[in-house]
């Protein structure tokens, strides 16, 4: 169902929506969409919220201008999902915090991302040169693979794609 939902949230980044199968490769790419529009560090907790309390017009002008932008991250955030997700998203709360958002996002999807990584993980060890028929189709299977690690937060060494490639390979080729 993923599949047939998409976001263009600029021009420049299209993504697909999050689904219940995709948390990991959304998470990235909502962060770096964040990140790109200067909207990251309210999410992060890294911008303070300006103090409400305060008359000086400076300030109150400041925490206007925070208020918008939480509540464009929670726009953002919540427009980039698909809509049985959503709906459990809706607290008028979010878009006074939208860190709370996310992190109630990340907690939710945590043993799904768990299980994510395990499956790449897997699927990385399983790859086999034999199934893609040519070097360049088994060698683009082991970078989707890597890619979709990478897009987790889970660093590939080197060496680790190494022994996958050489894993990968026919008993034939292995007379080293």
């Amino acid at each position: 169902m993923t599949d047939s939902y998409e976001i263009n949230v600029t021009s420049r980044m299209t993504f697909p929506l999050l689904g219940d199968k995709n948390f990991a490769q959304w998470r990235q790419r909502m962060a770096d969409q964040l990140k790109e529009l200067d909207m990251w560090w309210i999410v992060s907790g890294r911008e303070p919220q300006p103090d409400a309390t305060s008359t000086e017009p400076t300030v109150v002008s400041a925490l206007n201008k925070y208020r918008r932008k939480c509540y464009r991250i929670t726009a953002k955030i919540r427009n980039s999902m698909e809509p049985h997700i959503c709906a459990q998203y809706n607290a008028d709360g979010y878009d006074e915090d939208p860190a709370l958002l996310w992190d109630q996002l990340n907690a939710r999807h945590k043993k799904a991302l768990g299980l994510e990584l395990y499956f790449f993980r897997r699927s990385l060890f399983d790859c086999a040169y034999d199934t893609h028929g040519t070097a360049a189709k088994y060698v683009y299977e082991l970078e989707r693979i890597i890619e979709a690690l990478r897009e987790a937060d889970e660093e590939i060494k080197a060496r680790e794609k190494t022994f996958y490639l050489l894993n990968g390979l026919p008993q034939s080729w292995r007379e080293w």
